[in-house]
């Protein structure tokens, strides 16, 4: 599988199988295919795929032995969290590392920082699937930016991490299943108790059926990257370098010359490994859930 950072132009995947005649490549991206190329065994990328994250799939066929075979290879798009002339800007000692091991510390941190903060500060358009609440806001592990098709009868909440109905901040005047959930309209108009009703203005909130899995089209996660991550990244990229001056950085809380004993924080076993990384990402850290 290789990594291909977004919006990226130009980069080819090769069929390497020796002696094998590549007779048609197609490009996949969910269930559509995006581009086919005839009669070449090294295909260029189409920006297509690149515009956003997420898999993609490489549908070779080919003709060897006298007989004709066809191969799936997976690839991903990826968002990178600084680019090589953001490490040089940032530290020129970086400026000796070839462009290969950057992209492999870049790849390294990125994933540090997804596994600490659960969250991928990346790009894409497609689908998910939430589930109702029984209540009137539903919760997405993605975060939103902006529904499609269907979907756009929705509002969003919660800094993109909540659904409600409609868009006057997800409450409308009568509880209203979207269609096609298998569930008729009168089924939701439930009595509200007369506080409740008084707190949201006179308005009945609507409700998601509990358990029912509602599907959501749209774009999720970033534009691009917070500041603050591109940050985090370059304080991991400086500390993967860092001399003694920097260990209480890496929470070791005294160093002992005398036999050089370490005594680490228990920080050092649930963080990053950098103290200012931790803060710049604390604000962007989700818990993972699953509602069902």
């Amino acid at each position: 599988m290789a990594e291909i950072y977004r919006d990226k132009t130009g980069t080819t995947l090769t069929f390497d199988v020796v002696g094998a005649t590549v007779t048609k490549a197609e490009f996949i991206r969910g269930n559509d295919i995006v581009s086919t190329v005839t009669g070449n065994p090294s295909v260029v990328v189409p920006y297509a795929i690149t515009k956003t994250d997420g898999p993609f799939w490489v549908k070779w066929f080919f003709a060897l032995e006298g007989a004709d075979h066809v191969r799936v290879e997976e690839h991903n798009v990826v968002t990178p969290y600084f680019t090589q002339a953001e490490l040089v800007a940032w530290d020129g000692d970086f400026g000796a590392l070839t462009s290969d091991r950057v992209k492999y510390l870049e790849g390294l941190i990125r994933h540090i920082i997804e596994t600490y903060t659960n969250t991928h500060f990346g790009f894409r358009e497609g689908s998910t699937t939430v589930f109702g609440t029984g209540g009137p806001v539903m919760y997405s592990s993605e975060r939103i930016l902006g529904f499609t098709g269907s979907s756009t009868g929705y509002s969003i909440l919660n800094d993109g991490y909540g659904i409600g109905h409609g868009t006057g901040g997800g409450y409308i005047e009568s509880a209203v299943v979207p269609p096609n959930d298998g569930f008729n309209t009168s089924e939701v108009n439930v009595k509200i108790p007369i506080e409740e009703e008084r707190a949201f203005g006179g308005y009945v909130p609507a409700r998601f059926h509990k358990g029912i899995a509602y599907p959501i089209s749209g774009y999720f996660g970033w534009a691009s990257v917070p500041e603050a991550v591109k940050a985090a990244a370059l304080q991991l990229a400086e500390a993967f370098t860092c001399d003694e001056s920097l260990w209480r950085e890496r929470y070791i809380k005294s160093v002992r010359a005398a036999d050089w004993r370490f005594d680490f924080s228990e920080e050092a076993f649930r963080s990053t490994g950098s103290l200012v990384a931790d803060q710049l990402l604390d604000p962007y850290v989700r818990i993972g859930f699953a509602a069902v």
